[in-house]
């Protein structure tokens, strides 16, 4: 006998037409979501007369998919984001031996299960560009690379809609996931008169545990960076913009909220930020600083303050507080000693309300 907890809410209003039902089922409130936000939600709205269009976008034709400049393309242009597990796998990606050819034509059939439901879901969104990390970023070109990667701010700020493949482990995955025709039951009840139908699940799917794309370093910013983002997890879909937080069975009042939020972009909570970055893993200890670049540069365009090795002129002495476990011996070199960057290990810096200091305390180094 099945004893875990379950969660009653309000019921949406659509069923599998599938004889296996999937997450993929999700796609049509998903659609209904960002129709909802790009009409009505102000805090979504773009601010791309502040940022740089990416390089290159993939192009999603009717039955084919080009690699384009951007700078050929006229007039204001939708465009989606991925963000992903790249794992041990090989995969396809772009190469100065590609470029050519992915101008004319990328082969969907060889591209990771991942990339083909991103591209279906762009389509199925209505999106005619998707921005894929290692479809558009020259992958064995240094300077491409370096160039690029400093962009992060513009691409996944710029982007109408961050599509992540929170569920899957690498590229073989894909975003969507069968689920039992049980997974939900429903009933109608009535209170103060009014009757209206619920859905009956386990509580664990509205609290989903940590994913194996949220220990990876490069996609803390990207899900700080979008504005909004659609969640394809092993459960259900989630959705989290600016203004509202969903999920494919909405939860009660006691658990509102998604549990992908990820927080402000904002220099009082860069504590926060280090905190749960340094916890993340990365291929190349050596993008440390890089792959918190784009968090940095959005900072840095609120406030003007001083940025310098992970660490901010405004209350340095205080930033300096930060502590964690060494590092292995054969840690390449990232930053000074003194910041917190420097180690490979997790790390945590003092929260301000912690330190409990008032304007006429004196600091010094």
């Amino acid at each position: 006998m099945d004893v875990s907890p379950t969660i009653f809410v309000l019921a949406l209003d659509y069923d599998s037409v599938e004889t296996i039902p999937s997450t993929l089922d999700g796609l049509q409130i998903g659609r209904k979501w960002l129709q909802s936000c790009i009409e009505t939600h102000k805090k979504c709205e773009s601010i791309e007369s502040k940022l740089k269009i990416p390089t290159r976008l993939i192009a999603i034709n009717e039955t084919s998919l080009q690699l384009g400049e951007t700078k050929d393309l006229v007039g204001r242009f939708r465009y989606a984001t991925l963000s992903h597990c790249w794992g041990s796998k090989v995969f396809l990606s772009l190469v100065k031996s590609k470029l050519t050819s992915f101008r004319v034509d990328i082969p969907q059939e060889e591209l990771p299960k991942t990339f083909q439901d991103a591209v279906f879901i762009a389509r199925c969104l209505g999106f005619h560009y998707l921005w894929i990390d290692s479809l558009c970023i020259i992958q064995d070109d240094k300077d491409d690379w370096d160039r690029e990667s400093t962009l992060m701010t513009d691409v996944y700020g710029g982007s109408d809609l961050n599509i992540v493949a929170v569920s899957a482990e690498d590229g073989s995955v894909g975003c969507f996931f069968q689920r039992d025709r049980k997974w939900r039951s429903q009933l109608t009840l009535t209170y103060n008169g009014v009757e209206m139908l619920y859905d009956v699940l386990p509580a664990y799917m509205l609290s989903p545990r940590r994913t194996p794309l949220f220990g990876r370093g490069w996609v803390l910013q990207e899900r700080y960076l979008s504005r909004r983002s659609l969640y394809f997890h092993e459960h259900q879909i989630f959705w989290d913009c600016r203004e509202h937080s969903k999920c494919d069975s909405p939860p009660p009042p006691q658990l509102s909220g998604s549990p992908f939020v990820s927080g402000e972009i904002t220099l009082d909570n860069w504590w926060n930020i280090v905190q749960r970055y340094s916890s993340m893993s990365l291929t190349r200890a050596t993008d440390k600083l890089v792959a918190i670049g784009g968090l940095a540069k959005a900072i840095q365009a609120q406030t003007g303050d001083g940025y310098f090795s992970g660490m901010w002129r405004r209350d340095l002495e205080l930033q300096l507080l930060w502590y964690g476990r060494p590092s292995a011996e054969n840690e390449p070199y990232v930053a000074p000693s003194w910041s917190w960057a420097s180690l490979g290990t997790p790390c945590a810096l003092y929260a301000p309300y912690e330190l409990k200091l008032d304007n006429s305390t004196e600091l010094c180094i």
